[in-house]
Protein backbone atom coordinates (compact mmCIF):
# COMPACT_ATOMS: atom_id res chain seq x y z
CA UNK A 1 0.00 0.00 0.00
CA UNK A 2 1.45 3.28 -0.81
CA UNK A 3 -1.00 5.97 -2.25
CA UNK A 4 -0.01 9.15 -2.98
CA UNK A 5 -2.97 11.87 -1.94
CA UNK A 6 -2.98 14.18 -4.58
CA UNK A 7 -0.96 14.83 -7.60
CA UNK A 8 2.85 12.73 -8.47
CA UNK A 9 4.54 15.45 -6.41
CA UNK A 10 2.42 15.77 -3.13
CA UNK A 11 3.79 16.46 0.00
CA UNK A 12 1.89 14.00 1.35
CA UNK A 13 1.61 10.01 1.09
CA UNK A 14 -0.46 7.27 2.31
CA UNK A 15 1.78 4.13 3.26
CA UNK A 16 0.86 1.17 4.72
CA UNK A 17 2.57 -1.97 5.65
CA UNK A 18 1.20 -5.69 6.69
CA UNK A 19 3.02 -9.23 7.86
CA UNK A 20 3.42 -9.74 3.86
CA UNK A 21 6.71 -7.74 1.19
CA UNK A 22 8.07 -4.98 1.82
CA UNK A 23 8.56 -3.32 5.60
CA UNK A 24 7.42 0.34 6.72
CA UNK A 25 10.75 1.39 7.10
CA UNK A 26 12.32 -0.07 3.88
CA UNK A 27 8.91 1.99 2.05
CA UNK A 28 9.77 5.02 3.71
CA UNK A 29 13.28 5.10 3.54
CA UNK A 30 12.86 5.19 -0.16
CA UNK A 31 11.20 9.00 0.03
CA UNK A 32 14.29 10.17 2.46
CA UNK A 33 16.82 11.21 0.90
CA UNK A 34 20.11 13.59 1.95
CA UNK A 35 22.00 13.82 5.31
CA UNK A 36 19.82 14.19 8.35
CA UNK A 37 20.94 16.00 10.52
CA UNK A 38 18.00 15.43 13.59
CA UNK A 39 15.52 12.87 14.40
CA UNK A 40 12.79 13.38 17.15
CA UNK A 41 10.32 10.70 18.26
CA UNK A 42 7.20 10.86 19.89
CA UNK A 43 5.74 7.67 21.48
CA UNK A 44 3.92 5.68 24.11
CA UNK A 45 5.06 1.66 23.35
CA UNK A 46 8.76 0.87 22.45
CA UNK A 47 10.52 -2.41 21.64
CA UNK A 48 12.94 -4.68 23.68
CA UNK A 49 15.89 -3.56 22.98
CA UNK A 50 15.42 -0.11 21.53
CA UNK A 51 15.82 -2.28 18.36
CA UNK A 52 14.28 0.72 15.80
CA UNK A 53 15.73 3.44 17.31
CA UNK A 54 19.02 1.97 16.96
CA UNK A 55 18.06 1.23 13.28
CA UNK A 56 17.14 4.51 12.96
CA UNK A 57 20.61 5.87 14.59
CA UNK A 58 22.82 3.43 12.27
CA UNK A 59 20.60 3.96 8.68
CA UNK A 60 20.59 7.62 9.20
CA UNK A 61 23.47 9.08 10.93
CA UNK A 62 22.00 11.67 12.41
CA UNK A 63 23.76 14.30 15.05
CA UNK A 64 21.25 14.52 17.61
CA UNK A 65 18.32 11.74 18.21
CA UNK A 66 15.68 13.02 20.65
CA UNK A 67 13.53 10.76 22.08
CA UNK A 68 9.62 12.76 23.67
CA UNK A 69 7.83 10.65 25.98
CA UNK A 70 5.55 11.11 28.88
CA UNK A 71 7.17 9.15 32.08
CA UNK A 72 4.25 9.09 33.88
CA UNK A 73 2.72 6.19 30.84
CA UNK A 74 5.18 5.55 28.57
CA UNK A 75 5.31 1.29 28.33
CA UNK A 76 9.16 0.93 27.96
CA UNK A 77 10.56 -3.14 28.34
CA UNK A 78 13.43 -1.74 29.78
CA UNK A 79 15.42 1.32 31.14
CA UNK A 80 17.59 2.47 28.09
CA UNK A 81 21.20 1.39 28.52
CA UNK A 82 24.03 2.26 26.08
CA UNK A 83 22.22 4.43 23.94
CA UNK A 84 24.58 6.87 23.14
CA UNK A 85 23.80 9.69 21.11
CA UNK A 86 19.70 9.10 21.82
CA UNK A 87 18.30 11.49 24.66
CA UNK A 88 14.97 10.91 26.03
CA UNK A 89 12.80 13.97 27.08
CA UNK A 90 9.80 14.80 28.67
CA UNK A 91 7.22 15.14 26.20
CA UNK A 92 4.27 15.10 29.08
CA UNK A 93 2.76 18.45 28.17
CA UNK A 94 3.40 18.16 24.35
CA UNK A 95 -0.34 18.28 23.85
CA UNK A 96 -3.20 18.71 26.31
CA UNK A 97 -4.61 15.77 26.70
CA UNK A 98 -6.57 13.57 29.76
CA UNK A 99 -5.36 10.07 29.23
CA UNK A 100 -1.88 8.82 28.30
CA UNK A 101 0.39 10.55 25.57
CA UNK A 102 -0.49 8.30 22.63
CA UNK A 103 0.60 10.33 20.08
CA UNK A 104 3.58 8.73 17.53
CA UNK A 105 5.21 10.48 15.09
CA UNK A 106 8.68 11.02 13.65
CA UNK A 107 10.47 13.80 12.22
CA UNK A 108 12.95 13.70 10.39
CA UNK A 109 15.58 17.21 9.56
CA UNK A 110 17.56 16.87 6.88
CA UNK A 111 20.83 19.07 6.28
CA UNK A 112 19.38 20.51 3.17
CA UNK A 113 16.01 21.67 4.79
CA UNK A 114 13.85 18.82 3.01
CA UNK A 115 12.48 17.25 6.32
CA UNK A 116 9.90 14.69 6.49
CA UNK A 117 6.89 14.24 9.20
CA UNK A 118 5.76 10.41 9.75
CA UNK A 119 2.58 10.30 11.71
CA UNK A 120 0.32 7.20 12.17
CA UNK A 121 0.03 4.19 13.84
CA UNK A 122 3.15 3.01 14.16
CA UNK A 123 4.66 3.03 17.47
CA UNK A 124 8.50 3.57 17.58
CA UNK A 125 9.01 -0.09 17.72
CA UNK A 126 10.66 -3.09 15.34
CA UNK A 127 7.05 -4.72 15.33
CA UNK A 128 5.81 -1.61 13.21
CA UNK A 129 8.78 -0.71 11.40
CA UNK A 130 11.26 -3.45 11.13
CA UNK A 131 10.51 -6.42 12.18
CA UNK A 132 10.26 -10.31 9.83
CA UNK A 133 6.92 -10.66 8.08
CA UNK A 134 6.15 -12.99 10.64
CA UNK A 135 6.64 -10.92 13.46
CA UNK A 136 5.18 -7.72 11.64
CA UNK A 137 2.16 -5.32 12.47
CA UNK A 138 0.01 -3.96 10.07
CA UNK A 139 0.43 0.33 10.07
CA UNK A 140 -0.49 2.99 8.36
CA UNK A 141 1.16 6.33 8.44
CA UNK A 142 0.91 9.27 6.66
CA UNK A 143 4.68 10.98 5.13
CA UNK A 144 4.31 14.88 5.04
CA UNK A 145 7.87 16.07 3.20
CA UNK A 146 9.05 19.11 2.53
CA UNK A 147 7.23 22.45 4.20
CA UNK A 148 4.02 20.70 4.91
CA UNK A 149 6.29 18.40 7.35
CA UNK A 150 7.72 21.53 8.74
CA UNK A 151 4.39 23.26 9.25
CA UNK A 152 2.47 20.63 10.51
CA UNK A 153 5.43 19.87 12.83
CA UNK A 154 5.31 23.17 14.14
CA UNK A 155 1.35 23.23 14.54
CA UNK A 156 2.02 19.92 16.85
CA UNK A 157 4.67 21.18 18.75
CA UNK A 158 7.02 18.47 17.55
CA UNK A 159 9.52 20.60 16.77
CA UNK A 160 9.82 22.06 20.49
CA UNK A 161 10.69 18.90 21.79
CA UNK A 162 14.60 19.35 21.13
CA UNK A 163 14.39 21.44 24.23
CA UNK A 164 12.24 19.65 26.50
CA UNK A 165 14.51 19.07 29.89
CA UNK A 166 15.56 15.50 29.86
CA UNK A 167 13.97 12.55 32.00
CA UNK A 168 14.68 13.14 35.35
CA UNK A 169 15.79 10.59 37.81
CA UNK A 170 12.32 10.46 39.75
CA UNK A 171 10.86 10.12 36.00
CA UNK A 172 13.35 6.98 35.17
CA UNK A 173 12.52 5.52 38.93
CA UNK A 174 8.54 5.69 38.07
CA UNK A 175 8.75 4.16 34.56
CA UNK A 176 11.06 1.09 36.40
CA UNK A 177 8.79 1.06 38.63
CA UNK A 178 5.61 0.49 36.71
CA UNK A 179 7.95 -2.42 34.77
CA UNK A 180 8.56 -3.93 37.83
CA UNK A 181 4.44 -4.17 38.75
CA UNK A 182 3.55 -4.92 34.83
CA UNK A 183 6.40 -8.18 35.12
CA UNK A 184 5.01 -9.30 38.34
CA UNK A 185 1.54 -9.25 37.13
CA UNK A 186 2.54 -10.39 34.20
CA UNK A 187 5.13 -13.10 34.77
CA UNK A 188 7.13 -12.50 31.86
CA UNK A 189 9.02 -9.15 30.70
CA UNK A 190 7.35 -7.04 27.78
CA UNK A 191 7.92 -8.08 24.26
Amino acid sequence: IDKRVEKNDSPFRFIGSSPQGQSLWDKIRGYISGEISRVTVIGPFFDKGFAFLKTMQKQLSPREIFVGIDPTTVEMPEIPKGLNGIRFVDASNLLQRTTYLHAKAIYLESESKNNWLITGSANPSNPAWTASPEKRNAEAVILHSGTKAFSAAASLSIIKVQNYPEITASGWNEIAERLKKRKKKDGSSYA
